[in-house]
């Protein structure tokens, strides 16, 4: 247990350049919840379910039952949350090695299967919040609880930001990209496997964040 009451699991990983081996306790919670796919076109995996059993990371996949995770990382060895792991699911016709890691509240899942041929896939995943609220098509929702930008409703040519105001938008293919501006930011953005992805810029500060969109 961590001083918070957190259930945490030793673990090791390499600190790159370096040669050596860290080991040190990293608390598995910023991994631990359902995460759900941000793009709803057919691929393979649907949502993943990551939980806590005793220090060990288990992480269930629809229709593919559940896997010990093999190791979680840190980002670095200052760090004591868990930000990455590998696992490995074996299926009756093939086998899967998953490598997945957290970026601002952005699970990005990649997938190497061996089976009759070799496939790879990279998906991106969300994890609903408590409060979150069934949304209409064109409202994001930042990714990371502690954001910069929590919303963003994007119009056919407008964009606006709770508390910042509505601004007019100009669109640019491909990736459904839009740039605009408020008084003291600039905002450009574009979508990646069903992912908002935009930049900020204002204020001598540079910030990009990440944004899922619920089905209406």
């Amino acid at each position: 247990m961590t001083a918070n009451g957190q259930r945490s699991t030793a673990n090791a990983f390499h600190i790159a350049g370096r040669g050596t081996v860290f080991f040190g306790v990293i608390s598995l919670q910023p991994l631990v919840g359902r995460w759900l796919k941000t793009n709803d076109a057919p691929q393979w995996i649907r949502a993943l379910d990551i939980r806590d059993d005793a220090g060990r990371l288990r992480v269930r996949i629809d229709d593919w039952g559940e896997s010990e995770a093999d190791a979680v990382y840190a980002l670095s060895a200052d760090s004591s949350d868990a930000a990455a792991f590998v696992a490995r699911f074996t299926l009756p016709e093939h086998e899967v090695d998953i490598e997945a890691n957290c970026n601002l509240g952005l699970l990005v899942v990649a997938a190497f299967t061996r089976g009759r041929d070799r496939q790879f896939t990279r998906e991106f995943f969300y994890r609903p919040t408590a409060n979150s609220q069934r949304s209409t098509a064109n409202v994001w929702n930042n990714t990371n609880p502690r954001g910069h930008v929590m919303r963003l409703i994007v119009g056919a040519g407008t964009l606006t930001i709770p508390d910042w105001g509505t601004v007019p938008l100009e669109r640019y293919e491909p990736d459904h990209a839009f740039s605009a501006r408020f008084d003291d930011f600039r905002v450009q953005a574009n979508v990646k496997g069903g992912v908002l992805v935009v930049a900020y810029f204002g204020r001598g500060i540079f910030r990009r964040e990440f944004y899922w969109r619920e089905a209406s």
